[in-house]
């Protein structure tokens, strides 16, 4: 039993650490919005085999006995992942805010291009009687 739980540990550490490199290659390819839906799928799928390393170890065993070492290093990588996340969030953020300005200028801009053409082209078109 105690060999299940210490391989239960690691498993679960190496899922996280696989997680953890996913986030990362997730926060540095931000600009290339093609790759991110990939990423995300890959990451989902590490949270499944997370969640379906537990359920078969809770079925097994009553309680989780992984030693100080082990617990701490799995608490480490899940606040790496949330912080890592968080950057993730401030980048798209960020981005967006970019994205937001950039539109209202070209918006503005067509306006503009707009209102000028309008007054060029309405001269004379009520005059002619054939159109």
């Amino acid at each position: 039993m105690n060999d299940d739980v210490n391989e239960f540990c690691r498993a679960k550490i190496r899922i996280l650490k696989e997680y953890v490199s996913k986030s990362e290659e997730l926060l540095s390819s931000l600009k290339d919005w093609e790759s991110i839906a990939g990423i995300l799928e890959k990451r989902d799928d590490l949270i499944k085999k997370l969640q379906n390393l537990e359920i078969s170890f809770e079925e097994k065993n009553s309680q989780n006995l992984c030693s100080q070492e082990q617990k701490k290093k799995i608490d480490d990588l899940i606040k790496l992942i949330s912080e890592i996340d968080q950057d993730v969030i401030k980048q798209i953020q960020e981005e967006q805010k970019k994205t937001m300005q950039g539109l209202k200028i070209n918006h503005t801009n067509q306006k503009i291009a707009n209102y000028g053409t309008n007054t060029i082209q309405n001269y004379g078109t009520f005059m002619d009687v054939k159109k």
